[in-house]
């Protein structure tokens, strides 16, 4: 065995009685574990909020969106649309026409983001399709009213059902009526559907309907559209197919990724779990430092051992590693048992859910929880890495340690 970890292991266990020195090293081993497993904990459920809230989003956003940069309509779009199609991972791309109606029904009044789009493609460019749990979205026969699908929250505070007629008014029909000086009278529909998904954004306000009532809504002139969505095969396709498609239409349109639609949210998610990561670091960092104090009064109090070690020809390297050997080894045990009680903690509420949700509050029953072995892996890295640099100023102290004076001084 070597003597320099022979000496620290006798440095750290062997003691007699419980010394001040041993609540040291018994605190910072401690500390560092806690403060391992805490930020492994939160990690996991930070990314475990951020991979549900995203993969509902992928579900009925669009991949890929693409737009005028200067917010205006795209007219005659049908060369872009079939030059997108023709993209390899585009699995279906669509014309949508987008704006702000209000919902009148019963003196109840809503603000719903309208989207026009095809009913033959509805089903292509969003997952609102998969997510109906009444009626369905279809054209109107000839003598009936327009219809278009809302989401569950909307109906149910406007208290509407299917087949229920309301009324959409739309910045156009408000203006004529402000120009004639009348009351507007907006357009008379039916609800024809009702759809329900992880989203409260969209369970409240967004509505969909077809393409043509969408034009006598916005007063849009027929072949223009606010944007054309994309859908892909592989939504980690969507940064190169933006690239691709900015690269080809250059800076007259803006291409947005499923990123960039909601990216004020994921970039404050994103400073949250930044954040509670550095506020936690503060409890490894601590313990470090204890590191730091309990090499530095051991090397005070082991003066006499360095200085027989030093007179028996034992050199400056071997008494520098048997301090580092200490403090890396106590960095090294609570970082791992820190690790094991961050990830032991993480599969337990993975397979038990101790910490549950009302389900009639939230659209989950259970925290949820992704661990990402990257993430731990670098908790455990950074933690021991500080713990070695903890023992750096002590040990180089240690090695200094003059022969004479020690031994006089005991």
């Amino acid at each position: 065995m070597n003597i320099s970890f022979w000496i620290a292991r006798r440095y750290i266990v062997a003691r007699r009685s419980l010394q001040f020195i041993s609540v040291i090293t018994l605190l910072s081993l401690v500390g560092i574990a806690v403060g391992v497993a805490a930020i492994i904990c939160v990690s996991s459920i930070f990314n475990g909020f951020r991979d549900m809230y995203q993969t509902s989003m992928i579900a009925y956003d669009p991949h890929v969106r693409i737009h005028s940069a200067d917010s205006a309509r795209l007219q005659e779009y049908h060369d872009i649309l079939s030059t997108v199609r023709s993209l390899p991972h585009v699995v279906a791309a669509e014309p949508v026409l987008e704006g702000r109606c209000i919902i009148s029904v019963r003196n109840t009044f809503r603000i719903v983001q309208m989207h026009g789009v095809a009913v033959s493609s509805f089903q292509k460019v969003s997952g609102i399709a998969r997510s109906m749990v009444a009626g369905d979205f279809r054209e109107a026969s000839a003598n009936d009213l327009p219809r278009i699908v809302i989401g569950a929250e909307c109906a149910n505070a406007a208290e509407l059902a299917v087949e229920d007629t309301i009324t959409l008014l739309s910045p156009h029909f408000i203006e004529q009526a402000l120009q004639s000086f009348m009351a507007p009278q907006g357009q008379r529909c039916v609800v024809g559907g009702i759809f329900y998904t992880n989203s409260k954004e969209y369970n409240e306000g967004y509505a969909y309907c077809d393409t043509g009532l969408a034009q006598r809504l916005f007063s849009a002139p027929t072949g223009s559209c606010t944007a054309i969505d994309c859908r892909l095969d592989d939504v980690e396709n969507a940064d190169d197919i933006a690239h691709t498609l900015q690269s080809t239409f250059g800076t007259s349109y803006s291409i947005d990724t499923w990123y960039d639609l909601h990216k004020d949210l994921y970039s404050v998610m994103r400073f949250e779990r930044l954040a509670s990561f550095v506020v936690l670091s503060v409890i490894v960092l601590v313990s470090v430092f204890n590191i730091f104090a309990m090499l530095s009064m051991t090397v005070v109090r082991k003066r006499r051992d360095i200085a027989i070690l030093s007179a028996m020809g034992a050199s400056t390297g071997v008494i520098e590693r048997i301090f580092r050997t200490e403090g890396l080894a106590i960095g090294l045990v609570g970082s791992l048992s820190g690790a094991a009680l961050g990830l032991g903690l993480c599969f337990l509420q993975i397979q038990f859910h101790l910490l549950r949700f009302d389900q009639h509050t939230f659209i989950v029953n259970a925290v949820p929880l992704k661990i990402a072995w990257i993430d731990c892996l670098s908790i455990v890295a950074v933690s021991i890495i500080f713990s070695w640099i903890a023992t750096i100023i002590p040990a180089r102290r240690a090695a200094r340690t003059f022969i004479a004076e020690a031994l006089r001084s005991e």
